[in-house]
């Protein structure tokens, strides 16, 4: 018998990463319009293999374990029989690309049979998945309904059929239990594997208490007290499947649950590509390093919830630091395109970092499931310690090769905002788990926007704006520990005053985040102004040096800073005229050439 975790991990591991990978290369290949790589057919082959596969476990299960169920069966057997066409589908795009003269109609046909395939894949875990679930409720269903049938007091009238509708009970009550145990042995999750194994056991003792009890009734049909006996007796066993139907609802409502957030976050994600591709913006530095920040949270939630014990949850931020992960390779590859004529080195930088996340994440999965399953294993912490390390290294090599002052201001900003709304839903919803963890995040992004913002200001020649960024800062870090002390009020007394306090904190917090990232940010036209200021100060001091002090080696040095200044000042200029009218422009580039 193929078990549906065992269903469950194919999927994931050998169809639903293939995918993935496959999935990437077809859409960075599709926007270049480029030659199909040597690599694709064998991507799409381990795609197929494993989907092909995964049509015939499913069709062995439904006849195997759901024969006295036709509709579930056929089900199974039609979301099977889908998958399988939807590969062949696979098979003949790829066929369509690699030998029709319409490149981009062919790319466009392979990127519709991933997404299909990935879809009809996901459908047939679902449905593979209730299935158990509603074989457990109709098992239950059956044992109930036989419980129904019997009264101690028919025994009395027709004690054959009494002893038939008993046996049946009692049998229906053993199969119910045997799902259950069924059910037990898939889950990886102790606490709820023992709360499972103990139904079982209370299942199969109840059904042998009624057999017992049930059999003495029958040698003394009359006797009231072994009748309210039985009668106690089938109560009892009606309960406890009852509380059996309870634990592998909430048991499977986890699944649910985290499969529809995984898809709507990775819809999520890749909306938010599309929307940056559709805009031309040429500069992905600051979502980099946005994406980056949001994957290393997702990488420390994890290892959190293993050391909590929540495994689920550990799961939930493992797939989403993968989402953030395939975000990242592909900002990292669109950034490349964007500067291949500028900078051909830093394009090739991009490219081989983003390769190296790619082609890492799998066994780093691999190593945090391992955790994730054997979370009482020190030598499993210690590889997951190591690789977390380890793709944290490759992730800050990546931030490194894009990073800036303005855009470290911009995604800190982004994920400060993010982190005390996240703050003040936590607080509401009286979790404490996730108002301590939000709680860090906030301080973090806190430090990170305020020490750029001093690095911005530093740097500034007028010495208003240097005071103004500086104010901010200070206004900033003198309410970040108020809207914690209003989260931690909030959490532990959620009266009215208490939540409109924390409301009135958070909006003041995100006002405040918000004007420090819009003075500190860069502008063409205030960075133009600082450039017009050091050239006078240049000027002032060559004249100095010239009349004065007659030092060459100074005349020399001021001279070229003078010099790399002016470049500077007609780059921004520049800028500063792609925005204008056209006639503008006009001037503007005229009197800078």
């Amino acid at each position: 018998m193929a078990s549906v975790s065992q269903i469950v991990q194919q999927i994931i591991e050998s169809l639903g990463e293939s995918i993935s990978r496959l999935m990437m290369m077809v859409i960075v290949f599709q926007e270049k319009n480029a030659e199909p790589p040597p690599q694709l057919p064998g991507g799409v082959q381990v795609v197929t293999k494993s989907s092909f596969t995964l049509h015939q476990v499913a069709n062995s299960l439904a006849s195997t374990e759901y024969a006295e169920y036709p509709d579930i069966k056929r089900e199974i057997e039609e979301a099977s029989e889908i998958v399988r066409v939807s590969t062949e589908d696979l098979t003949q795009s790829l066929s369509n690309l690699m030998n029709n003269s319409d490149r981009a109609a062919g790319w466009d046909g392979l990127v519709n049979s991933c997404k299909e395939i990935s879809s009809k894949t996901i459908k047939l875990l679902q449905i593979v998945y209730g299935a158990e679930r509603e074989r457990v409720f109709r098992a239950a269903q059956n044992a109930l309904d036989a419980l129904n049938a019997l009264d101690g007091s028919n025994v009395v009238e027709d004690p054959q059929d009494w002893a038939n509708r008993i046996q049946n009970a009692i049998k229906k009550g053993k199969e119910l239990a045997a799902y259950v145990k069924g059910k037990a042995d898939d889950c990886e999750d102790p606490q709820k594997k023992k709360e499972l194994y103990d139904l079982v056991n209370m299942l199969n003792e109840d059904c042998d208490t009624l057999f017992r009890d049930g059999t003495a009734l029958l040698k003394d049909r009359g006797n009231e007290q072994k009748q309210m006996i039985v009668t106690k007796d089938i109560n009892q066993l009606k309960q406890h499947i009852n509380d059996a139907i309870s634990c592998v609802e909430n048991m499977d409502r986890d699944f649910d649950d985290s499969l529809n957030q995984f898809e709507d976050k990775s819809k999520e994600l890749s909306d938010s590509l599309k929307e940056l591709e559709n805009s031309g913006k040429k500069d992905l530095a600051e979502d980099i390093l946005y994406t980056a920040k949001k994957e290393l949270q997702e990488l420390n939630n994890m290892q959190d919830d293993i050391e909590n014990g929540d495994k689920n949850d550990a799961i939930n931020s493992l797939n989403n630091a993968q989402l953030y992960n395939s975000q990242l390779v592909k900002l990292a590859q669109m950034q490349a395109e964007n500067c291949k004529l500028d900078n051909p080195e830093l394009q090739q930088a991009l490219l081989d970092a983003g390769e190296e996340l790619d082609n890492y994440f799998p066994s780093f999965k691999e190593i945090s499931n391992f955790a994730i399953n054997n979370p009482d294993n020190d030598e499993a912490r210690d590889n997951l310690d190591d690789a977390h390390d380890f793709l944290e290294d490759m992730i800050n090599k990546l931030c490194n090769l894009v990073s800036t002052v303005d855009a470290e201001i911009g995604a800190s900003s982004r994920k400060e905002l993010e982190d005390l709304e996240d703050l003040k839903e936590a607080a509401k919803n009286g979790d404490g788990y996730l108002v301590s963890r939000f709680a860090k995040a906030v301080v973090t992004e806190n430090n990170n926007l305020t020490e750029n913002a001093k690095i911005v200001a530093d740097n500034r020649e007028d010495p208003i704006h240097r005071e103004m960024i500086l104010n901010n800062i200070e206004e900033l870090q003198r309410l970040l520990p108020h809207e914690i002390l209003a989260a931690k009020e909030a959490l532990e007394n959620p009266d009215d005053v208490n939540l409109d306090k924390l409301d009135n904190k958070t909006d003041l917090m995100k006002i405040q985040v918000a004007a420090l990232r819009d003075i500190a940010r860069e502008y063409p036209e205030i960075t133009l102004l600082d450039l017009c200021a050091k050239e006078r100060r240049f000027l002032d001091e060559i004249y100095d040096n010239s009349m004065n002090n007659r030092n060459p080696d100074a005349i020399n040095e001021l001279a070229n800073a003078f010099v790399d200044n002016s470049y500077l000042l007609t780059d921004v200029a520049k800028e500063i005229a792609t925005k204008k009218p056209k006639a503008t422009e006009a001037l503007i580039l005229q009197a800078n050439s």
